[in-house]
């Protein structure tokens, strides 16, 4: 199983569009070991499902078109799951701070 880890060095930079007011969203990047992973990833999932073999180029372009593809939506539900999220833990603070009132 693959596991990225964030590395300072970045030599890829990926641009997302798709933003709600129809400008560039900022740019998303990952380091050669992550774009490595990723087409790993990819190139053992299509070959394990379907008996597709990719090699490593054509895996990262398939890699950077569901990005440009599908990254905006997922990263705006994630958005939206993180926002959920500090709103149900404010409310929980807001609760507990209330209970010490005297």
């Amino acid at each position: 199983a693959f596991l990225f880890a964030p590395s300072s060095i970045v030599w890829n930079r990926v641009f997302i569009h798709g933003s709600k007011d129809g400008k560039p969203m900022a740019q998303i990047e990952f380091s050669h070991e992550e774009r490595t992973g990723f087409a790993e990833t990819i190139k053992d999932h299509l070959d394990a499902e379907f008996g597709l073999e990719l090699g490593s180029f054509e895996a990262e372009e398939l890699f950077d078109f569901l990005l440009k593809a599908f990254g905006s939506a997922i990263y705006n539900r994630a958005l939206y799951d993180a926002g959920a999220i500090v709103s149900r833990k404010s409310e929980e603070i807001s609760e507990a701070i209330l209970g010490l009132e005297r």
